[in-house]
């Protein structure tokens, strides 16, 4: 068979489909309750979707892995970051006489 002859037999062919009485109204309520969902449905589904990637251990192990290394960078760059101000302050204590009288003391 041809393209013709197919374009020709599939012109001849009818199709006659019974929708059920209630299709349309069926169609409109589902449409209506899709756009009328609340914004902490939509929280819910998002996080119930996010959420089930960590039932793949896979999945879970990436992202404790990615936190664990993301919690090891901050505490070492905060360490780093208190080091430097007791560095200065104990610069300060040795070269303001206010120091040594007490007036401020650096703790280790």
């Amino acid at each position: 068979m041809n393209d013709q002859e197919l374009h020709h037999f599939l012109r001849k062919q009818s199709v006659h489909v019974e929708l059920p009485k209630n299709f349309h109204r069926q169609v409109w309520s589902r449409i209506e309750t899709e756009s009328s969902r609340s914004v902490s449905q939509i929280i819910r589904e998002l996080l119930e979707s996010g959420l089930s990637h960590f039932t793949n251990p896979r999945w879970a192990a990436a992202t404790f892995t990615l936190f664990a290394i993301s919690g090891l960078g901050l505490g070492l760059l905060q360490q780093r970051a208190d080091q430097d101000d007791r560095a200065a302050l104990r610069y300060q204590q040795s070269v303001n006489p206010l120091f040594r009288a007490g007036w401020g003391e650096v703790t280790p």
